[in-house]
């Protein structure tokens, strides 16, 4: 498969962006409990990406390395607009066996396979599964809101079917 460096970058730094969602606060559970980020799991280069300093985490924000692998997965097949095959990645979770965090971050990703496929009332409803999780920040919150407002719109501008 050929792919231009064009697509290329857009990916990696998607894949950059959604992974620094994930991994921020395993950092800094990491950082309040002594040990470098690499300790913990992450890449020094991803380490140093991040800024450790301005992370708020609410509550206990770790992913198991079960949850981190199928989230990784489902990331990775999104970037690739594989959309079926990351939902069905996602679908070896239990749901409701998940911290309100990693209920939380899995939402989003379904978020954004909903999204992706143009699923905009699914969409809007997992992102309000996200808020309901417990597990957002209050940034996140307020960000997930905004994109609630966004997808309110879109709906109801689109023409009655």
């Amino acid at each position: 498969m050929h792919t231009t460096s064009g697509s290329w970058l857009a990916r990696v730094s998607r894949i950059a962006a959604v992974l620094g969602v994930l991994l921020v606060p395993i950092a800094a559970s990491a950082q309040r409990a002594g040990r470098s980020p690499s300790d913990a799991g992450m890449p020094a280069a991803v380490s140093a990406f991040l800024n450790l300093d301005s992370v708020q985490p609410h509550g206990p924000a770790v992913i198991s390395a079960r949850t981190g692998a199928t989230l990784n997965t489902a990331i990775e097949l999104l970037n690739a607009k594989r959309y079926d095959d990351a939902r069905a990645a996602i679908g070896v979770l239990r749901l409701d066996r998940l911290s309100p965090y990693e209920r939380g971050k899995t939402e989003q990703i379904l978020f954004h396979i909903a999204n992706g496929e143009r699923k905009y009332a699914e969409a809007r409803q997992h992102l309000q599964n996200a808020i309901e999780s417990g597990g957002l920040t209050q940034q996140e919150v307020t960000q997930t809101l905004r994109q609630i407002e966004q997808i309110d719109a879109r709906l109801a501008a689109a023409p009655a079917a």
